[in-house]
């Protein structure tokens, strides 16, 4: 799933200031 949030976060890049990191926790909330 975080592979596919990838694309979706790219956009929310600016938004986190630590994506991959909130990528993990954030990708859950997104989807």
């Amino acid at each position: 799933p975080s592979t596919a949030a990838r694309p979706a976060s790219f956009p929310y890049d600016a938004f986190r200031p630590a994506p991959a990191v909130l990528d993990t926790g954030d990708a859950s909330l997104t989807y």
